[in-house]
């Protein structure tokens, strides 16, 4: 049964605020004593940090006191308060480790409950006494609790999101699957860090199994979707061989089964991170000549790596090696939100014409921050400068390095979105600045095209648009035409490697009214030109023309009649072929030629051959050309039918070199053959 997004939303609300109340409902069933500490990685120890009002240890341990262990009674020796006792158990380094970690939450949890004798030793070797109430006050749940719940609740929202929107694909379930595994996973680590001292041994122990089980699932559902979308990469097999393997961990971690070298979560952890980075980076390869495929793997790419690498470098490292965290846990979770919001990005394919120009903006960031770090390293560790001292260092000498890198790279990897209007603009007026006619100025505009963003195709479209627009992510940009009759399409910009963006909107929109304000000053100015050529020929066929016919009229001899009716002829045709508006194609007046031709050499007594290159059919001819071609072969074929000898004439069309090439031979006569060439471009 498909769901509306509607409802898919009220069911994801609903799910957070039954996980939300399940939490919160287990944090106010533990004894309650006030204190609130935080692990010391420094010292080994715990701080507190707080100290509730009214609380049974109100105004008895100062803030800021050191606690190294605790003296239940009843046991021989006092139980060490160590930061493993208040992080998430799979970071215990051993089984032996995490059965201290489930034994040392049972003992204090007991003892409190229990109400036993219990006091909390501080580093200085003072005694402070810890007394608990059976159940804890909503007043006590910390605030950053409610927050981070809360704020959390955007990844089951986000991934039921995506899922409602394209529930028969497979890629958002699997964002569905790790969202709700990764939602769960969190609220448990909450309830870690929410509690103040203990859970019950059997409670902290399901906790435990659940909470890494769930890990799981999200890394599994995660590894999945990098090796299936938007490229299927690997075999189904190698997936179910890493589905085991995190099964294996995930039973091992119960069980105690073996410890791994180095660290129980050391493999699992950074075999999944770099199993998913090194396919991230597979797909971003698969998709090369698809650019919103590419963009959508880059997109993915860059939800793993920055916020996985502080993550996984910054805080999970340190813990595995027994050092105090970079980052805080805050930060860790916020980071994972935003793993969440890059991979729902990246299969919605939501605006990814403008993460294509972020994705690089945020690499070349991501160089720049750790150059400084890098440069401010070798100046501490090996030229010993102090620390103002070598941080202002590093910024000049990073942004001495940093600047001109980044405007290369954006050149080399960007080059058409480097290239401002004004730098296009050369260009662009030498190839409209010889147009003259409407339909030039349209095939210069589409030639602009091409040469300004490089598209795989361009075609025309039969509707018009008002305005230029982005299409399929940007995979597409259409594109008014000059006339507004119709519109082109150009796809996949700088021949399929790049999205068209919104910087290519603005500068479509640019050279669009420029190339219009040129078209329409040069259609004033033709039609200007054409409106006195018109009245010259006018004139002219007034004038001219009617003394021409009163000749052939007053002539004596059929001849010279002849001749002046030939004469203007030539003028008439000369006129309506000044007069025409756009060029003329070839085959037009190569008709009335051959016509006017057969009758010549019909009269002659002459045989007359008419040979054609298909290719000259639809070739266009300005008047001007068209008039020199039909004088030449007029005149051409006049003088030589003149010739009592000649029985037979060739007229030859040919294209040669971008030349047109006539040629008018006579067998009877080779030595006769007149050729005339025109340069049609």
């Amino acid at each position: 049964m498909k769901l509306s997004p509607v409802r898919a939303m009220v069911i994801a609300l609903l799910f957070c605020a039954a996980i939300q109340g399940l939490v919160i409902y287990v944090l106010l069933q533990q004894p309650w004593t006030g204190l609130r500490v935080e692990p010391d990685a420094l010292s080994g120890a715990v701080r507190v940090v707080a100290v509730g009002d009214g609380s049974p240890v109100a105004s008895s341990i100062p803030l800021g006191t050191l606690l190294v262990a605790v003296q239940i009674e009843g046991k021989p020796m006092a139980l060490p308060l160590t930061p493993a006792l208040f992080l998430s158990p799979f970071f215990s380094a051993t089984h032996a480790d995490y059965r201290a970690y489930l034994q040392a939450q049972s003992d204090i949890y007991l003892a409190l409950r229990e109400k036993k004798s219990i006091e909390a030793i501080s580093s200085s070797g003072q005694h402070y006494p810890l007394r608990a109430v059976p159940m804890t006050p909503w007043r006590a749940i910390p605030v950053k609790t409610w927050v981070f719940s809360l704020l959390f609740m955007t990844v089951p929202i986000l991934s039921v999101f995506v899922w409602s929107y394209q529930s028969k694909k497979f890629a958002p379930l699997l964002l569905l699957y790790a969202g709700i595994g990764y939602y769960l996973f969190y609220m448990i680590g909450t309830l870690n860090l929410a509690k103040e001292l203990a859970f019950s041994g059997v409670l902290a122990e399901v906790l435990a199994v659940i909470e890494f089980a769930f890990l799981g699932i999200y890394i599994f559902s995660f590894t999945v979707l990098f090796s299936y979308y938007p490229n299927r990469l690997i075999n189904k097999y190698w997936l179910y061989g890493f589905g085991a393997f995190l099964a294996f961990c995930v039973m091992n971690f119960h069980f105690g089964w073996m410890d791994f070298y180095g660290h129980n979560f050391l493999i699992p952890s950074f075999s999944a991170f770099g199993f998913s980075t090194a396919l991230s980076q597979f797909q971003v390869n698969a998709s090369k000549r698809e650019p919103v495929s590419r963009m959508a793997a880059r997109m993915m790419q860059m939800s793993i790596i920055f916020p996985f690498f502080p993550i996984m470098g910054l805080y999970v490292l340190p813990l595995l090696l027994g050092a105090e965290p970079i980052i805080s846990i805050h930060v860790v979770r916020i980071l994972g939100i935003a793993v969440f919001m890059g991979v729902a990005v990246g299969i919605l394919r939501f605006r990814l014409f403008e993460a294509e120009y972020w994705w690089l903006r945020s690499w070349l960031w991501l160089v720049g921050g750790v150059l400084v770090v890098f440069i401010d390293i070798l100046f501490v560790g090996v030229l010993h400068l102090t620390q103002v001292y070598s941080l202002g260092l590093s910024v000049l000498v990073a942004g001495f390095l940093y600047f001109p890198l980044r405007q290369w790279l954006m050149g080399k990897v960007m080059p058409l979105d480097s290239q401002s209007v004004q730098a296009f603009l050369p260009t662009f007026s030498t190839l409209m600045g010889s147009a003259v006619f409407r339909d030039e100025f349209e095939q210069r505009w589409q030639e602009a095209l091409r040469i300004r963003f490089q598209p795989l195709h361009l075609s025309v479209q039969p509707h018009a648009v008002p305005l230029a627009a982005l299409a399929d992510n940007g995979l597409h940009l259409d594109v008014p035409s000059l006339s507004g009759v119709n519109s082109y399409r150009l796809t996949g910009k700088q021949m399929g490697m790049r999205l068209f963006g919104k910087n290519n909107l603005k500068t479509t929109t640019s050279l669009l009214d420029i190339a219009r304000i040129a078209s329409n000053a040069s259609e004033r100015r033709h039609q200007a030109v054409l409106t006195e050529r018109t009245r010259i020929m006018h004139d002219l066929h007034d004038t001219v023309g009617a003394k021409l016919l009163t000749l052939s009229h007053m002539l004596p001899t059929a001849k010279h009649k002849q001749a002046a009716q030939e004469s203007l002829q030539t003028l008439r045709d000369m006129i309506n072929l000044t007069l025409q508006k756009s060029p003329l194609t070839l085959g037009e007046s190569l008709a009335d030629w051959r016509l006017e031709a057969m009758e010549r050499a019909e009269a002659a007594n002459v045989e007359l051959r008419w040979q054609v290159a298909p290719a000259l059919e639809r070739l266009e001819l300005r008047p001007g050309q068209t008039i020199e071609l039909l004088l030449f072969v007029r005149a051409t074929l006049q003088q030589m039918m003149a010739s009592a000898t000649l029985q037979q004439l060739t007229v030859q069309f040919s294209l040669a070199e971008k030349q047109l090439c006539v040629r008018i031979t006579a067998p009877d006569n080779p030595l006769a053959a007149v050729t005339h060439t025109l340069n049609f471009t």
